[in-house]
């Protein structure tokens, strides 16, 4: 599996990507550091994307980077 990092600042840790993805399905071709390399932001959906459809959710993005948790209302709050 790769070893694929992301830092906030050049100052900061890398966050290994291997805890945000099962790099299964959408996800199997970048496996490949060519492809992976693809990478681009796209501003209005706030994430990374890759060609071929590959993105990562904001929210589980912005946990991974902060260490913050994701917060899942219970059932009767989503109502």
């Amino acid at each position: 599996m790769p070893d694929y990092s992301w830092k906030r600042t050049p100052f900061e840790r890398s966050q290994p990507l291997r805890r945000t993805t099962s790099w299964e399905g959408v996800f199997e071709p970048l496996r490949d550091p060519a492809r992976f390399a693809q990478v681009q932001v796209n501003v209005e959906l706030g994430t990374v994307v890759w060609p071929g459809g590959a993105d990562i959710d904001p929210d589980v993005l912005y946990s991974a980077i902060t260490g913050i948790p994701i917060a899942i209302p219970a059932a009767a709050e989503r109502r």
